[in-house]
């Protein structure tokens, strides 16, 4: 049974809109596992059906635990990388978040949802010193980069966590993502109807179990993130918020 937060951590959540008291809500789901699984393994589900891989009711990709070890693997791999990479933090004085950078593991995506802005706020979870904490990154492909918000920051038992420490945690995790969302070239099946644009600016979906390349990806003049694809010797593009979701519409062909 997961223990249950403290008042602290549930004030916290729930301030920042990361838990809702109702039934079938992140708090009840998150600590008695009430609700349906989502985007991990059994966190988490998406507002929006249309950006979400279990948008059939038929599809075969409902099981909650279908893509876990996927998941759960690549961000573990990328968490180690940008470790073994430095931080960019090569301060001489004492440094409390390098001494605990290792401790921070099981890394995992709860959830993406699309927000009134029209940009994705990214919940996450991780553990520390063997406890899971939770955090979300608001706007999360917005101009600015976003700052971490986490029930950790609000936790007694770690007063020396200061504002510097933050700014790298932050900073540390986004990487993560970041490098992440970015798709590798190679073929990719595709799990679900992907919308994607022509060289005429055309939109139009490429069906469910089709297989595609994927050539580069990139970003614009105005910073924002895209896919080049090929699908049947034509280029298409993946940009904006369904850039995001590429490694969940997708799987890899080995």
């Amino acid at each position: 049974m997961k223990k249950i937060l403290s008042y602290n951590k549930y004030n916290f959540l729930k301030e920042h809109n990361l838990i809702k008291e109702d039934y079938g809500s992140e708090f009840n789901q998150y600590q008695f596992g009430t609700a349906p699984g989502g985007l991990g393994p059994g966190y988490g589900f998406a507002v929006d059906d249309q950006i979400s891989i279990y948008s059939h009711a038929d599809s075969p990709y409902v099981d909650p635990y279908y893509k876990t070890p996927y998941m759960v693997n690549n961000l573990m791999h990328v968490m180690k990388s940008i470790y073994k990479q430095g931080v960019g933090y090569g301060a001489t004085k004492f440094d409390h978040f390098i001494e605990d950078v290792e401790e921070y593991t099981e890394f995992k995506i709860l959830r993406i949802v699309q927000n009134n802005n029209l940009t994705l706020d990214v919940y996450v979870a991780f553990t520390f010193y063997e406890e899971e904490f939770f955090g979300a990154y608001k706007k999360f492909n917005w101009i600015q980069k976003p700052e971490l918000l986490s029930d950790l920051f609000t936790d007694s038992r770690y007063t020396y966590i200061d504002f510097d420490y933050r700014l790298k945690l932050s900073n540390y995790l986004y990487k993560i993502l970041i490098k992440w969302f970015t798709p590798k070239k190679g073929e990719y099946s595709t799990l679900k109807d992907i919308p994607v644009r022509d060289e005429m600016g055309n939109t139009q979906n490429i069906p469910e179990n089709k297989i595609i390349q994927v050539v580069s990806s990139s970003n614009d003049k105005d910073g924002n993130s895209y896919i080049i694809i090929k699908y049947k010797d034509t280029k298409y593009t993946i940009n904006k918020n369904n850039y995001f979701f590429f490694n969940y519409w997708t799987e890899t062909i080995e």
